[in-house]
């Protein structure tokens, strides 16, 4: 090569020619000497990196217009793969719009000193013949045939004795040409190629790299300002936004709505690069509002890009172009899942269809596998699970479009809420004993494809769907599988705390359900029970008794004993939860009384759990601690980890009431532990009210503080606000908190603990697990029984709640004794003489629960949390 010609290439402004009478081609040859003799001269000079001055090798990579974002591994991985000895072959695969190309210049560009024959990039792009594959390399590398070779054997001729990387680019409408390259590769040692495609080659020593799509924030636990600024979909959004106006910003107001548009676009960056373009006339609250439709609205107009990369619906229908006539088929079909679908899943719904007998198992299995080959549907297998796929959101919306225009549409969404139905009937009696965690995680990854079969089946109740068609039909057929559906996850919904979503879905399935008695009577049941179940957690107790009234009158007009005593177990903890504790242990008797003759002992077991929780509110700690007790040897040995989580938290909360707090901070740290395992966010939130009633005990007045924020940050999550209990739990915290933090100090705290992960908030609560020791010498007896005022929560905000309850800051240059009422001083002298709480009541002709609020009063105001210490402070002002 001339040297003139070589400068042109290093420019990037021509290719290379080469001729093959001559080998020992100078350019090469120039570029070798050249770099010896400045290797040699650093060498002399004192060791200078021998990179500086080097002059580059032959090459015809395009300069970058825009960096690369948020591919920093993905390009290191790939320069690794491609300086290994025994690796010749990579391809990076990936959907539509994951941004193979350009990471593929980006690997080019870094590994150029390592290839001293060059680095060449060839586009595929406007070629379809496979056998046109090998004359565009060498085109490219400039290659003239001067001895009537085939061009295959000249370019094997060219590249045998050569140091040279080739990037190959979209590979896949070409693949049948991949044999040429294993053929190429055999006889030119010093040969690396770098392939993109959206399909692996299926050739030997080829190593596939998968490029996914960039990493989105989580929606539901926004990472901070600054961890958001170091995403890589974000940095990507905020990059290109940047490019259409300069002064855009990621900040406070717009992170969320930033996060949930890379969210919604999967994270690829194609689609993002698009939605960014459009910054310039909207806000990405105002984008977001219209992403409703992605393929439309992300349309670019650079007169510089492929026009396939100018739409994403275009990127798509590139793909989609490739695929046979059963891929195609089959991808359209697999539209009506949502986020994923198992293999058995796919032959159920899309099997054996009417006019579609190829589709056997044997050959979906096959064409899944090709689908996932070629980037149309990506593989998860989760730990212990059987094969999952996944369609990107982007694309199903694509899939979706031809799926509502072809003729199987409605059969096989019928055949997706059967499905569905079916599997969430098989796992309802899974979700009590040893298989629980196990079936509710199952579970968590079908809650889509729940959500769309429940909606499917409301929307259409009005219509029959046969196996050649819809048409109107009897609307209690979907909607009676509606009813069946949302009864058997009721459940699953509790555990996982979704009180919301499906509290709206029990709602219009009971609104559509005019007459009660047209379902059967176990549907019925379920229903009514699964909508007040959600009701109570949301904090509607007159709602959920409304329901639970419903299904008691059905149930004992069926003769359902056993349904009757579910139904009073379960309005008897939405009595106490309001409060009324008394009531509710009477509605625990009578279900008791038939759970033990009809031996049903799970049911025996939520009873007496409940029953224990009814009893720390009705201040009848040793039955609620037999109660516990109880329920946990039963739960034990059904192996019912949630029952379990709930039977240790709540004797961690009597643990408390009685002053053992060595004993709650264990039982309520065992209790986190098998809530963690099922991310029960209400429970834990349970719990960490408990561990800030004990720090708070113990003076650790932030850290009490820190737990309060956090559990209120975790039932705001699940929308359900506190208890009876709750309250009757943090009151006493919260003074205790107020006595030794000012209100700014106490809200940042609270603010502090708010702002935790739930990674961070399990990290807190477990880090006091080494304190805890039963035997610690000095310690201090704290109160035997701590009682507030009775409080029922109505369906005002809990925070409002709290705030009309909580004690305002106490004026510190008042002497403590000055805040005393003359009734409460009366009380604290005679605790100071050694009388009990009976004792104290009988001496003062007032009732013992008044003698406990008092108490109560008198620990908040003078800032203790024990007999002895107000004893101390007794003795101390010459009260006795």
């Amino acid at each position: 090569m001339h040297p003139q010609t070589l400068q042109s290439v290093k420019n990037g402004s021509k290719s290379p020619t080469y001729s093959l009478d001559n080998r020992d081609n100078p350019g090469s040859r120039l570029y070798r000497v050249e770099r010896e003799s400045v290797r040699q001269l650093f060498q002399l000079v004192g060791g200078f990196k021998e990179t500086r001055n080097v002059p580059t090798p032959p090459n015809n990579l395009p300069l970058q217009a825009t960096a690369i974002v948020g591919r920093e591994r993905e390009i290191m991985d790939c320069v690794a793969l491609l300086r290994r000895e025994d690796l010749s072959l990579l391809t990076l695969t990936g959907t539509a719009g994951t941004g193979k190309t350009r990471l593929a210049h980006q690997v080019a560009h870094e590994l150029l000193g390592d290839f001293e024959d060059g680095t060449f990039f060839v586009s595929l792009n406007s070629i379809t013949d496979p056998a046109l594959v090998a004359t565009t390399i060498a085109m490219t590398l400039g290659i003239k045939d001067l001895g009537g070779k085939p061009v295959l054997q000249l370019l094997k001729d060219w590249l045998s004795h050569r140091r040279v990387l080739l990037v190959l680019d979209n590979f896949e409408q070409v693949v049948a040409a991949a044999p040429l390259l294993t053929e190429v590769l055999m006889v030119a040692p010093g040969l690396k190629i770098m392939v993109t495609s959206r399909e692996v080659l299926r050739v030997y020593g080829e190593r596939e790299y998968a490029v996914t799509p960039l990493t989105v924030p989580d929606i539901k636990e926004l990472p901070s300002l600054e961890q958001l600024a170091e995403n890589g979909a974000v940095t990507l959004f905020v990059h290109r936004a940047r490019s259409v106006k300069p002064d855009f910003n990621l900040n406070e107001s717009n992170a969320l709505a930033i996060a949930e548009i890379c969210s919604r676009l999967d994270g690829l960056p194609l689609a993002i690069e698009l939605a960014a373009a459009r910054s310039k006339l909207f806000t990405p609250q105002a984008l977001l509002a219209r992403l409703c439709n992605r393929l439309d609205l992300l349309v670019g107009n650079m007169r510089d890009i492929p026009q396939r990369q100018q739409k994403l619906r275009s990127a798509f229908d590139w793909s989609y172009d490739l695929l046979d006539p059963a891929e195609k088929t089959l991808f359209v079909w697999l539209a009506v899942f949502v986020k994923g679908f198992t293999i058995e899943a796919a032959e159920t719904v899309c099997g054996a269809l009417p006019g579609h007998p190829g589709f056997d198992n044997a050959a979906m299995l096959d064409i899944l596998s090709s689908l996932v080959d070629k980037s149309m549907l990506q593989l998860v297998t989760a730990k212990d699970s059987e094969p999952r796929f996944v369609m990107l959101g982007t694309l199903r919306e694509y899939a979706q479009e031809r799926l509502n225009n072809s003729p199987e549409a409605e059969i096989l969404r019928l055949r997706h809420a059967e499905y569905f139905l079916g599997l969430a009937e098989k796992a309802e009696p899974a979700l009590i004993g040893p298989d629980q965690n196990t079936w509710v995680e199952q579970l968590d990854r079908e809650h889509s494809n729940f959500r769309a079969a429940l909606t499917w089946l409301l929307e259409n109740q009005a219509i029959e769907v046969t196996e050649t068609g819809a048409q109107a039909g009897i609307p209690t057929r979907f909607l009676e599988m509606a009813a069946r559906l949302a009864g058997a996850l009721a459940r699953f919904w509790h555990i996982r705390n979704h009180a919301t979503e499906s509290l709206r879905g029990f709602e219009v399935v009971l609104a559509k359900i005019t007459n009660r008695n047209n379902l059967p009577l176990p549907v019925m049941r379920k229903t009514l029970c699964g909508a007040a179940a959600m009701a109570y957690i949301k904090g509607d107790y007159p709602q959920s008794l409304a329901w639970y009234e419903e299904a008691l009158e059905l149930n004992r007009a069926g003769g359902d004993s056993l349904g009757v005593a579910t139904v009073l177990r379960d309005m008897g903890l939405v009595l106490a939860y309001a409060g009324n504790c008394d009531r509710a242990l009477e509605l625990f008797e009578e279900a008791m009384t038939v759970q033990q003759q009809l031996n049903d002992r799970w049911g025996l077991g939520v009873t007496l759990l409940n029953r224990g929780l009814a009893g720390i509110g009705a201040d009848n700690l040793a039955l609620a601690r037999e109660s516990l007790d109880s329920a946990l040897k039963l739960f034990t040995e059904l192996k019912e980890t949630r029952g379990s989580s709930y039977v240790l938290n709540n004797l961690g909360y009597v643990a408390i009431f009685r002053g053992e707090l060595a004993s709650a901070t264990e039982y309520l740290l065992n209790s986190l532990k098998l809530k963690q395992t099922l991310n029960d966010r209400l429970g834990i939130a349970w719990s960490l009210d408990g561990l800030a009633a004990i720090t708070a005990r113990q003076g650790h007045a932030e850290k009490a503080a820190w737990f309060l924020g956090a559990a209120a940050k975790l039932r705001e999550l699940v929308s359900s606000p506190l208890t009876y209990f709750g309250h009757k739990l943090n009151n006493p915290t919260i003074a205790l908190v107020r006595a030794s933090l000012d209100e700014a100090s106490f809200r940042q705290a609270q603010a502090r603990g708010y702002a935790l992960t739930m990674d961070e908030m399990l990290a807190e609560a477990f880090s006091l697990e080494p304190a805890i020791d039963t035997k610690k010498p000095g310690k201090p007896p704290v109160q035997k029984s701590v009682v507030v005022a009775t409080l029922v929560p109505g369906t005002r905000n809990a925070a409002s709640l709290t705030e009309d309850i909580l004690p305002k800051p106490r004026n510190s240059s008042l002497k403590l004794i000055d805040q005393l009422t003359s009734r409460e001083i009366e009380v604290l002298r005679t605790v100071a003489l050694g009388l009990s709480n009976q004792q104290v009541a009988e001496k003062l002709v007032i009732a013992p629960r008044t003698v406990n609020v008092h108490l109560t009063s008198i620990y908040g105001k003078l800032g203790v949390t024990s007999r002895t210490e107000a004893t101390r402070f007794a003795f101390e002002n010459n009260l006795v």
